[in-house]
Protein backbone atom coordinates (compact mmCIF):
# COMPACT_ATOMS: atom_id res chain seq x y z
CA UNK A 1 0.00 0.00 0.00
CA UNK A 2 2.95 2.31 0.57
CA UNK A 3 3.61 2.26 -3.19
CA UNK A 4 0.11 3.65 -3.77
CA UNK A 5 0.82 6.39 -1.23
CA UNK A 6 4.09 7.21 -3.00
CA UNK A 7 2.28 7.53 -6.34
CA UNK A 8 -0.34 9.82 -4.79
CA UNK A 9 2.38 12.03 -3.29
CA UNK A 10 3.96 12.33 -6.76
CA UNK A 11 0.54 13.31 -8.16
CA UNK A 12 0.25 16.07 -5.55
CA UNK A 13 3.83 17.34 -5.80
CA UNK A 14 3.74 17.51 -9.62
CA UNK A 15 0.17 18.94 -9.75
CA UNK A 16 -0.66 16.05 -12.08
CA UNK A 17 -4.07 15.59 -10.46
CA UNK A 18 -4.99 19.20 -11.28
CA UNK A 19 -4.05 18.78 -14.93
CA UNK A 20 -5.92 15.48 -15.27
CA UNK A 21 -9.04 17.14 -13.91
CA UNK A 22 -8.72 20.18 -16.22
CA UNK A 23 -8.19 17.80 -19.16
CA UNK A 24 -11.40 15.96 -18.19
CA UNK A 25 -9.50 12.72 -17.63
CA UNK A 26 -10.48 12.69 -13.95
CA UNK A 27 -14.17 13.47 -13.44
CA UNK A 28 -13.76 14.90 -9.92
CA UNK A 29 -11.74 17.77 -8.54
CA UNK A 30 -8.54 16.89 -6.65
CA UNK A 31 -10.20 17.95 -3.38
CA UNK A 32 -13.01 15.47 -4.10
CA UNK A 33 -10.96 12.47 -5.23
CA UNK A 34 -7.13 12.32 -5.20
CA UNK A 35 -6.61 14.21 -1.94
CA UNK A 36 -9.26 12.30 0.10
CA UNK A 37 -7.95 9.06 -1.42
CA UNK A 38 -4.43 9.96 -0.24
CA UNK A 39 -5.70 10.63 3.29
CA UNK A 40 -7.76 7.44 3.42
CA UNK A 41 -5.03 5.12 2.07
CA UNK A 42 -2.41 6.67 4.37
CA UNK A 43 -4.63 6.22 7.42
CA UNK A 44 -5.31 2.61 6.49
CA UNK A 45 -1.62 1.91 5.92
CA UNK A 46 -0.15 3.53 9.02
CA UNK A 47 -2.98 3.83 11.54
CA UNK A 48 -3.96 6.62 13.86
CA UNK A 49 -1.07 5.92 16.24
CA UNK A 50 1.50 6.89 13.61
CA UNK A 51 -0.47 10.00 12.68
CA UNK A 52 -0.47 11.17 16.30
CA UNK A 53 3.36 11.17 16.35
CA UNK A 54 3.35 14.18 14.01
CA UNK A 55 1.94 16.50 16.69
CA UNK A 56 5.41 16.86 18.23
CA UNK A 57 6.71 18.88 15.27
CA UNK A 58 6.69 22.66 15.35
CA UNK A 59 5.33 22.78 11.78
CA UNK A 60 2.25 20.78 12.80
CA UNK A 61 1.55 23.27 15.58
CA UNK A 62 2.09 26.21 13.23
CA UNK A 63 -0.31 24.82 10.63
CA UNK A 64 -2.92 24.08 13.31
CA UNK A 65 -2.64 27.67 14.55
CA UNK A 66 -3.21 28.94 11.02
CA UNK A 67 -6.30 26.76 10.68
CA UNK A 68 -7.57 28.39 13.88
CA UNK A 69 -6.66 31.87 12.61
CA UNK A 70 -8.54 31.22 9.36
CA UNK A 71 -11.55 30.06 11.35
CA UNK A 72 -11.58 32.99 13.77
CA UNK A 73 -10.98 35.67 11.12
CA UNK A 74 -13.66 34.17 8.85
CA UNK A 75 -16.34 35.32 11.30
CA UNK A 76 -15.94 38.99 10.42
CA UNK A 77 -14.23 38.84 7.03
CA UNK A 78 -14.76 41.41 4.29
CA UNK A 79 -14.18 38.74 1.63
CA UNK A 80 -16.86 36.86 -0.29
CA UNK A 81 -18.21 33.58 1.07
CA UNK A 82 -16.54 31.57 -1.71
CA UNK A 83 -13.14 33.13 -0.97
CA UNK A 84 -13.53 32.46 2.76
CA UNK A 85 -14.54 28.84 2.17
CA UNK A 86 -11.62 28.29 -0.23
CA UNK A 87 -9.15 29.68 2.30
CA UNK A 88 -10.56 27.55 5.12
CA UNK A 89 -10.54 24.42 2.96
CA UNK A 90 -6.98 25.07 1.79
CA UNK A 91 -5.70 25.52 5.33
CA UNK A 92 -7.24 22.22 6.47
CA UNK A 93 -6.07 20.33 3.37
CA UNK A 94 -2.57 21.75 3.80
CA UNK A 95 -2.42 20.52 7.39
CA UNK A 96 -3.58 17.02 6.41
CA UNK A 97 -1.18 16.78 3.45
CA UNK A 98 1.65 17.72 5.80
CA UNK A 99 0.62 15.14 8.40
CA UNK A 100 0.23 12.15 6.07
CA UNK A 101 3.28 13.02 3.96
CA UNK A 102 5.35 13.31 7.15
CA UNK A 103 4.13 9.85 8.22
CA UNK A 104 5.14 8.46 4.82
CA UNK A 105 8.65 9.97 4.91
CA UNK A 106 9.06 8.87 8.53
CA UNK A 107 8.57 5.24 7.49
CA UNK A 108 10.08 5.31 3.98
CA UNK A 109 13.59 4.19 3.12
CA UNK A 110 16.11 6.56 1.56
CA UNK A 111 15.67 4.79 -1.78
CA UNK A 112 11.90 5.28 -1.66
CA UNK A 113 12.31 8.96 -0.82
CA UNK A 114 14.67 9.42 -3.76
CA UNK A 115 12.21 7.77 -6.13
CA UNK A 116 9.29 9.93 -4.97
CA UNK A 117 11.25 13.19 -5.24
CA UNK A 118 12.88 12.30 -8.56
CA UNK A 119 9.57 11.19 -10.08
CA UNK A 120 7.90 14.44 -8.94
CA UNK A 121 10.68 16.58 -10.45
CA UNK A 122 10.69 14.59 -13.69
CA UNK A 123 6.94 14.68 -14.28
CA UNK A 124 6.53 18.36 -13.42
CA UNK A 125 9.72 19.27 -15.28
CA UNK A 126 8.69 17.43 -18.45
CA UNK A 127 5.31 19.15 -18.35
CA UNK A 128 7.06 22.55 -18.21
CA UNK A 129 9.33 21.67 -21.14
CA UNK A 130 6.38 20.35 -23.16
CA UNK A 131 4.26 23.38 -22.34
CA UNK A 132 7.10 25.73 -23.29
CA UNK A 133 7.82 24.39 -26.76
CA UNK A 134 4.60 22.58 -27.74
CA UNK A 135 1.85 23.75 -25.42
CA UNK A 136 -0.64 22.28 -22.96
CA UNK A 137 -3.85 23.70 -24.42
CA UNK A 138 -6.01 22.82 -21.44
CA UNK A 139 -3.78 24.48 -18.87
CA UNK A 140 -4.34 28.16 -18.23
CA UNK A 141 -7.71 28.20 -20.00
CA UNK A 142 -6.51 30.54 -22.75
CA UNK A 143 -4.03 32.50 -20.64
CA UNK A 144 -0.64 31.50 -22.05
CA UNK A 145 1.72 31.24 -19.07
CA UNK A 146 3.95 28.20 -19.80
CA UNK A 147 4.02 26.73 -16.29
CA UNK A 148 3.29 23.11 -17.19
CA UNK A 149 1.09 21.21 -14.75
CA UNK A 150 1.76 23.97 -12.18
CA UNK A 151 0.10 26.43 -14.63
CA UNK A 152 1.95 29.40 -13.13
CA UNK A 153 5.67 29.55 -14.13
CA UNK A 154 6.72 30.91 -10.74
CA UNK A 155 4.88 28.11 -8.95
CA UNK A 156 6.45 25.60 -11.29
CA UNK A 157 9.93 26.99 -10.61
CA UNK A 158 9.23 27.05 -6.87
CA UNK A 159 8.13 23.41 -6.86
CA UNK A 160 11.14 22.31 -8.91
CA UNK A 161 13.67 24.11 -6.71
CA UNK A 162 12.21 22.85 -3.39
CA UNK A 163 11.85 19.27 -4.62
CA UNK A 164 15.32 19.48 -6.16
CA UNK A 165 16.78 20.79 -2.92
CA UNK A 166 15.27 17.88 -0.99
CA UNK A 167 16.57 15.33 -3.49
CA UNK A 168 20.08 16.82 -3.45
CA UNK A 169 20.26 16.23 0.31
CA UNK A 170 19.83 12.50 -0.27
CA UNK A 171 22.54 12.20 -2.90
CA UNK A 172 26.13 11.37 -1.96
CA UNK A 173 27.87 11.06 -5.33
CA UNK A 174 29.11 14.21 -7.05
CA UNK A 175 28.00 13.05 -10.50
CA UNK A 176 24.45 12.49 -9.22
CA UNK A 177 24.34 15.95 -7.66
CA UNK A 178 25.63 17.55 -10.85
CA UNK A 179 23.04 15.70 -12.96
CA UNK A 180 20.16 16.85 -10.75
CA UNK A 181 21.49 20.41 -10.60
CA UNK A 182 21.66 20.52 -14.40
CA UNK A 183 18.12 19.16 -14.64
CA UNK A 184 16.52 21.60 -12.21
CA UNK A 185 18.59 24.57 -13.41
CA UNK A 186 17.58 24.04 -17.04
CA UNK A 187 13.93 23.64 -16.07
CA UNK A 188 13.89 26.77 -13.91
CA UNK A 189 15.64 28.68 -16.71
CA UNK A 190 12.84 28.03 -19.19
CA UNK A 191 10.22 29.29 -16.73
CA UNK A 192 12.07 32.66 -16.79
CA UNK A 193 11.62 32.86 -13.03
CA UNK A 194 14.27 35.24 -11.72
CA UNK A 195 13.44 34.50 -8.09
CA UNK A 196 13.56 30.77 -8.76
CA UNK A 197 17.00 31.07 -10.31
CA UNK A 198 18.26 33.25 -7.44
CA UNK A 199 17.02 30.75 -4.83
CA UNK A 200 18.68 27.91 -6.72
CA UNK A 201 22.02 29.72 -6.77
CA UNK A 202 21.76 30.62 -3.09
CA UNK A 203 21.03 27.15 -1.77
CA UNK A 204 23.58 25.50 -4.07
CA UNK A 205 26.34 27.82 -2.90
CA UNK A 206 25.26 27.42 0.74
CA UNK A 207 25.51 23.65 0.37
CA UNK A 208 28.96 24.01 -1.17
CA UNK A 209 30.12 26.30 1.66
CA UNK A 210 29.46 23.48 4.10
CA UNK A 211 30.80 20.80 1.73
CA UNK A 212 27.28 19.31 1.48
CA UNK A 213 27.49 18.08 5.07
CA UNK A 214 24.55 18.00 7.50
CA UNK A 215 26.36 19.31 10.64
CA UNK A 216 27.49 22.95 10.60
CA UNK A 217 31.02 23.19 9.21
CA UNK A 218 31.17 26.70 7.74
CA UNK A 219 34.62 28.30 7.53
CA UNK A 220 35.74 31.82 6.67
CA UNK A 221 37.65 30.93 3.51
CA UNK A 222 34.66 28.97 2.22
CA UNK A 223 32.35 31.95 2.74
CA UNK A 224 34.69 34.27 0.81
CA UNK A 225 34.91 31.79 -2.04
CA UNK A 226 31.14 31.36 -1.98
CA UNK A 227 30.64 35.12 -2.36
CA UNK A 228 32.74 35.05 -5.50
CA UNK A 229 30.81 32.06 -6.83
CA UNK A 230 27.46 33.75 -6.21
CA UNK A 231 28.57 36.89 -8.08
CA UNK A 232 29.92 34.82 -10.98
CA UNK A 233 26.83 32.61 -11.12
CA UNK A 234 24.50 35.62 -11.12
CA UNK A 235 26.46 37.35 -13.90
CA UNK A 236 26.49 34.21 -16.05
CA UNK A 237 22.82 33.55 -15.35
CA UNK A 238 21.77 37.05 -16.39
CA UNK A 239 23.64 36.72 -19.68
CA UNK A 240 22.24 33.24 -20.36
CA UNK A 241 18.71 34.17 -19.33
CA UNK A 242 18.68 37.26 -21.57
CA UNK A 243 19.99 35.34 -24.58
CA UNK A 244 17.62 32.46 -23.95
CA UNK A 245 14.70 34.89 -23.69
CA UNK A 246 15.59 36.45 -27.04
CA UNK A 247 15.96 33.05 -28.67
CA UNK A 248 12.73 31.60 -27.31
CA UNK A 249 10.65 34.65 -28.20
CA UNK A 250 11.99 34.60 -31.77
CA UNK A 251 11.50 30.84 -32.26
CA UNK A 252 8.38 30.03 -30.22
CA UNK A 253 5.29 32.03 -31.34
CA UNK A 254 3.45 31.36 -28.07
CA UNK A 255 5.95 33.58 -26.24
CA UNK A 256 4.83 36.63 -28.19
CA UNK A 257 1.45 36.78 -26.46
CA UNK A 258 -0.18 36.57 -23.06
CA UNK A 259 1.62 36.39 -19.72
CA UNK A 260 4.48 34.47 -21.34
CA UNK A 261 5.29 37.50 -23.50
CA UNK A 262 4.96 39.82 -20.51
CA UNK A 263 7.51 37.81 -18.53
CA UNK A 264 10.08 37.79 -21.33
CA UNK A 265 9.57 41.47 -22.10
CA UNK A 266 10.27 42.28 -18.45
CA UNK A 267 13.53 40.30 -18.62
CA UNK A 268 14.54 42.04 -21.85
CA UNK A 269 13.66 45.46 -20.49
CA UNK A 270 10.92 46.22 -23.00
CA UNK A 271 7.80 45.55 -20.97
CA UNK A 272 6.16 48.73 -22.23
CA UNK A 273 6.32 47.32 -25.76
CA UNK A 274 4.73 43.98 -24.86
CA UNK A 275 2.72 42.36 -27.62
CA UNK A 276 -0.17 42.04 -25.26
CA UNK A 277 -0.45 44.49 -22.38
CA UNK A 278 -2.79 43.94 -19.46
CA UNK A 279 -4.52 46.45 -17.23
CA UNK A 280 -3.37 44.83 -14.06
CA UNK A 281 0.35 45.31 -14.87
CA UNK A 282 0.01 48.85 -16.19
CA UNK A 283 -2.12 49.96 -13.28
CA UNK A 284 -0.08 48.50 -10.43
CA UNK A 285 3.32 48.84 -12.14
CA UNK A 286 4.82 45.66 -10.78
CA UNK A 287 5.26 43.97 -7.47
CA UNK A 288 6.63 46.98 -5.63
CA UNK A 289 3.44 48.87 -6.35
CA UNK A 290 1.38 45.89 -5.20
CA UNK A 291 3.42 45.68 -2.00
CA UNK A 292 2.86 49.39 -1.37
CA UNK A 293 -0.90 49.02 -1.80
CA UNK A 294 -1.20 46.12 0.63
CA UNK A 295 1.21 47.70 3.09
CA UNK A 296 -1.04 50.77 3.18
CA UNK A 297 -4.06 48.51 3.69
CA UNK A 298 -2.35 46.90 6.65
CA UNK A 299 -1.37 50.24 8.18
CA UNK A 300 -4.93 51.48 7.75
CA UNK A 301 -6.29 48.41 9.54
CA UNK A 302 -3.64 46.38 11.43
CA UNK A 303 -6.40 44.25 12.98
CA UNK A 304 -6.97 42.40 9.72
CA UNK A 305 -9.60 42.32 6.97
CA UNK A 306 -10.44 38.67 7.48
CA UNK A 307 -9.90 35.25 5.95
CA UNK A 308 -9.61 35.21 2.17
CA UNK A 309 -9.59 38.98 1.76
CA UNK A 310 -6.27 39.34 -0.06
CA UNK A 311 -7.12 36.45 -2.42
CA UNK A 312 -10.63 37.63 -3.22
CA UNK A 313 -10.71 38.71 -6.87
CA UNK A 314 -13.99 40.54 -6.28
CA UNK A 315 -12.26 42.84 -3.77
CA UNK A 316 -8.66 43.03 -4.98
CA UNK A 317 -7.43 42.85 -8.56
CA UNK A 318 -4.16 41.18 -7.62
CA UNK A 319 -2.87 38.94 -4.87
CA UNK A 320 -0.20 40.30 -2.53
CA UNK A 321 2.66 38.30 -4.13
CA UNK A 322 4.09 38.40 -0.63
CA UNK A 323 3.17 35.95 2.15
CA UNK A 324 4.10 38.36 4.94
CA UNK A 325 1.68 40.95 3.57
CA UNK A 326 -1.01 38.35 2.92
CA UNK A 327 -0.91 37.18 6.53
CA UNK A 328 -0.74 40.74 7.88
CA UNK A 329 -3.67 41.95 5.78
CA UNK A 330 -5.86 38.89 6.37
CA UNK A 331 -4.94 37.88 9.93
CA UNK A 332 -3.68 41.15 11.40
CA UNK A 333 -0.41 41.85 13.16
CA UNK A 334 -1.10 38.78 15.33
CA UNK A 335 -0.85 36.46 12.32
CA UNK A 336 2.27 38.24 11.09
CA UNK A 337 3.98 37.86 14.48
CA UNK A 338 3.09 34.15 14.57
CA UNK A 339 4.52 33.65 11.07
CA UNK A 340 7.76 35.46 11.92
CA UNK A 341 8.08 33.55 15.19
CA UNK A 342 7.67 30.25 13.34
CA UNK A 343 10.23 31.08 10.65
CA UNK A 344 12.86 32.17 13.16
CA UNK A 345 12.05 29.16 15.31
CA UNK A 346 12.98 27.00 12.30
CA UNK A 347 16.42 28.59 12.38
CA UNK A 348 16.69 28.00 16.12
CA UNK A 349 15.79 24.31 15.70
CA UNK A 350 18.40 23.92 12.98
CA UNK A 351 20.99 25.18 15.47
CA UNK A 352 19.62 22.99 18.27
CA UNK A 353 19.89 19.89 16.08
CA UNK A 354 23.17 21.04 14.45
CA UNK A 355 21.44 20.59 11.10
CA UNK A 356 22.82 22.91 8.45
CA UNK A 357 20.49 21.52 5.78
CA UNK A 358 17.49 22.58 7.83
CA UNK A 359 19.07 26.01 8.30
CA UNK A 360 19.23 26.45 4.51
CA UNK A 361 15.62 25.32 4.20
CA UNK A 362 14.52 27.85 6.83
CA UNK A 363 16.42 30.58 4.99
CA UNK A 364 14.69 29.61 1.72
CA UNK A 365 11.27 29.89 3.37
CA UNK A 366 12.16 33.31 4.81
CA UNK A 367 13.14 34.47 1.32
CA UNK A 368 10.24 32.78 -0.45
CA UNK A 369 7.70 34.56 1.76
CA UNK A 370 8.75 37.82 0.06
CA UNK A 371 7.78 36.57 -3.41
CA UNK A 372 4.89 34.12 -2.94
CA UNK A 373 1.45 34.85 -1.53
CA UNK A 374 0.43 31.20 -1.13
CA UNK A 375 3.69 29.58 -0.04
CA UNK A 376 2.18 27.43 2.69
CA UNK A 377 -0.56 26.02 0.49
CA UNK A 378 1.76 25.02 -2.39
CA UNK A 379 1.74 21.23 -2.36
CA UNK A 380 5.42 20.80 -3.27
CA UNK A 381 6.52 23.16 -0.49
CA UNK A 382 4.38 21.37 2.11
CA UNK A 383 5.67 17.99 0.96
CA UNK A 384 9.28 19.17 1.26
CA UNK A 385 8.46 20.70 4.66
CA UNK A 386 7.24 17.26 5.77
CA UNK A 387 10.40 15.69 4.32
CA UNK A 388 12.67 18.12 6.19
CA UNK A 389 10.79 17.66 9.48
CA UNK A 390 10.94 13.88 9.13
CA UNK A 391 14.73 14.15 8.80
CA UNK A 392 14.93 16.48 11.78
CA UNK A 393 12.71 14.54 14.20
CA UNK A 394 12.65 10.98 12.90
CA UNK A 395 15.93 10.54 11.02
CA UNK A 396 17.02 6.96 10.46
CA UNK A 397 20.62 5.80 10.55
CA UNK A 398 20.66 5.18 6.77
CA UNK A 399 19.73 8.83 6.16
Amino acid sequence: MKHVIAILIVFLAASLDVYLFRANILPLRPSQFIIPLFFMVSLMAYGIKEVVTTVRTHSFKFLVVFVLLATVFSMNSEASESSIFTELANSVITLLIYVFTLVYFKNASTKEKKIVLFASITILGLSIWYDTFIGLDIVGEGNIRKGGFAENPNKGASAIKFLGFALLLLLTKTKDRVAILVLITATIFITFSKSGLLSLIIFTVMLMINKWERPFNVRGENVFLAGFKIAAALAISIVLLTNLANFVQSKVPAFTQGDAAQRINQILGKSEQAAVSTKRYSEFNGRMRIAEIYYNKFMDNPYGYGTGYSNDGLVNRLDTHNYYLKVAVDYSFVGLLILLAYLFYLIKRSLDFNNYHYFIFAFLLLFECFISHDLFVERAVIIVLAFMDSNLFFRKTED
